[in-house]
């Protein structure tokens, strides 16, 4: 009997450990690269279209437009204002989520919140990747998020500029 309960504690201390690692490889591998997103192969699409119809843009390069705030890119920037905006789902259509590296989401974090930016990348479903997925996709039901290669200020639409 002690030995059973030997093995078990070895196999539940160790255990973790390899899930650990195994995940850690499967991160790095799902953020894109110049390889797998290649520009020629990247498409133009708005971010409404994106999130209103997300399969139809699955594992698919990309390059859109939004407003970046807490791990989500949205259409409206007073989205942005709103409590819980990147998990609710009054504000699901007009948002995604966003997913980098480490180095890239404290790049986001630190020069590009709130502000206007495109970004460049492959685009994902939630519900896919969930069991690994921590920050945006760890709060919603699922829908799209983005796997970011670039990110780049551009101007705002006319509609949202301050006169």
């Amino acid at each position: 009997m002690k030995r059973l309960v030997l093995i078990v504690a070895m196999l539940t201390v160790a255990t973790p450990v390899l899930a650990r690692d195994d995940t850690a490889q499967w991160r790095m591998s799902m953020w894109p690269s110049d390889e797998s997103c290649p520009a020629e192969k990247t498409i133009d699409i708005a971010l409404k279209d994106i999130s209103k119809v997300p399969r139809a843009h699955n594992n698919q390069c990309v390059r859109t437009r939004g407003y970046y705030h807490n791990g989500a890119l949205f259409l409206d920037p007073d989205d942005m204002a709103i409590k819980y905006a990147q998990s609710i789902k009054e504000t699901k259509e007009r948002r995604i989520g966003v997913s980098g590296s480490n180095a890239t989401m404290e790049n986001l974090y630190a020069r590009y919140d709130q502000q206007y930016v495109e970004l460049t990348g492959m685009i994902w479903q939630c519900e896919d990747y969930r069991p690994w997925m921590g920050g945006y996709c760890h709060y919603v039901e699922g829908g799209p998020f983005i796997g970011v290669l670039s990110i780049r200020a551009v101007p705002e639409p006319a509609q949202y500029r301050e006169n």
